[in-house]
């Protein structure tokens, strides 16, 4: 598996809120510090959609090493003073679309991270705070398969649509084409009539020949 997008994360379990979320340790600027990692069996994107949305009265976060940072933001569930929160996503392996590991680091107001060794009961807040995800995340991933069969469908009824004007064309062309049959029989029955006037008089014309 690739590196984490630019961060080495070694996998130390310390603490266990659930069978998801658990402690671990991830290098940030070169110097390790204590993260919160949740396996999620949903898409990188649909991880993401919900970090944005679940979060996005704080604003708009700013990118730092491959990590989306919602700076000094009040959240009553981990804190009663303002926290950064430092979110990464990505696939489990290169080729796995449909799983996602969620990595979240915690610094106080003054960017200084906080570890599980002094602040274990903020950890444990913020554990449950992380595993409060999973049904933003299934709502989230629930959209972009709605989205994805909404595309899908759309593709489907554009082709039926296209299939049902070419019907209409090749039966107006049927329809022109038949006519014109029907004009050619009555053309060459006009023509055979002619014709059968033209060999009598060449018929008549002939036995006036003098022999």
């Amino acid at each position: 598996m690739k590196k984490i997008l630019g961060f080495l994360i070694m996998v130390a379990p310390i603490f266990s809120a659930s069978s998801q979320s658990k402690l671990t340790n991830a290098t940030f600027n070169k110097i390790p510090q204590t993260a919160i990692q949740l396996n999620l069996a949903y898409s990188e994107e649909a991880v993401s959609n919900a970090i944005a949305n679940k979060l996005g009265s704080y604003g708009k976060p700013k990118k730092m090493k491959e990590f989306l940072v919602y700076r000094n933001v009040n959240i009553p569930e981990i804190s009663s003073s303002p926290v950064t929160l430092y979110f990464n996503v990505e696939k489990r392996s290169r080729n796995d679309n449909n799983n996602a590991v969620l990595i979240l680091l915690l610094s106080n107001e003054f960017e200084r991270f906080y570890n599980n060794e002094t602040d274990p009961v903020l950890f444990k807040r913020a554990i449950e705070y992380l595993n409060g995800f999973s049904q933003p995340i299934a709502s989230a991933e629930l959209e972009l398969v709605i989205l994805a069969q909404d595309e899908t469908t759309q593709k489907v009824d554009k082709k039926l649509k296209k299939l049902r004007d070419e019907t209409i064309n090749l039966q107006n062309q049927e329809k022109k084409l038949q006519e014109k049959i029907e004009q050619n029989k009555k053309d060459i029955e006009s023509e055979e009539a002619a014709l059968a006037k033209q060999k009598e008089l060449l018929d008549g014309l002939i036995k006036q020949r003098k022999n």
